[in-house]
């Protein structure tokens, strides 16, 4: 079977799916794992789970989203969770 290159445009090709993007998928897997760990916090851990599944869109996974949706997902994972509310 032959490889056929798949462009969107002109020099735009869509080769290395899983292979692009390598430290935002590390990202994605440290906080994921930051995430597994706290999740006995409860409810102060939605906004990071919420980030997560975000950045484990179809696009992320495969490296093929644009460039300011990259930093949108980065952004959204480093954005720290509200603090407790103590008064419940």
């Amino acid at each position: 079977m032959k490889f056929i290159r798949y462009a969107d445009r002109l020099h735009a090709y869509w080769t290395g799916f899983f292979t692009s993007r390598p430290a935002l998928k590390v990202y994605v897997r440290v906080m994921s794992a930051y995430y597994l760990g706290r999740n006995k916090s409860g409810p102060n851990t939605d906004s990071l789970a919420d980030a997560i599944a975000t950045a484990n869109h179809h696009d992320a996974v495969t490296g093929t989203e644009k460039q300011h949706v990259a930093y949108d997902y980065a952004l959204r994972l480093a954005i720290p969770p509200p603090p407790p509310n103590l008064l419940e």
